[in-house]
């Protein structure tokens, strides 16, 4: 039956520590991105001051301006994101660690 079942992938033995902290970490990364987004109106500034001159545009014409290190971190967070899951993959692979079809 075409589609019928769902497919599952299983590693072939005991992920690495490394390979979990990492996971753990890229999805903390997403978590904390998530809440600063959320919450960027309660705590950013709207005009611009000596330490916050990062334009950081927002969707409805709005423009908050922050820190050069948050700034550069909201504009980047899902790309860290993804490579720590790449990171995660790599990490796996290197150990040795096979992914298979599971039924």
């Amino acid at each position: 039956m075409l589609g019928g079942g769902r497919v599952r992938f299983e590693p072939s033995k005991p992920l690495p520590r490394p390979a979990i902290v990492v996971l753990v970490l890229a999805f903390a990364n997403f978590v904390i991105g998530w809440l600063l987004l959320l919450t960027i109106n309660q705590w950013a500034n709207q005009f611009p001051t000596l330490g916050h001159s990062y334009q950081f545009h927002m969707r409805g014409n709005r423009t908050y301006y922050l820190s050069s290190s948050i700034g550069w971190y909201l504009d980047n967070e899902l790309w860290i994101y993804f490579g720590g899951f790449a990171l995660f993959f790599l990490i796996a692979y290197l150990y040795g660690v096979r992914w298979r079809r599971v039924r």
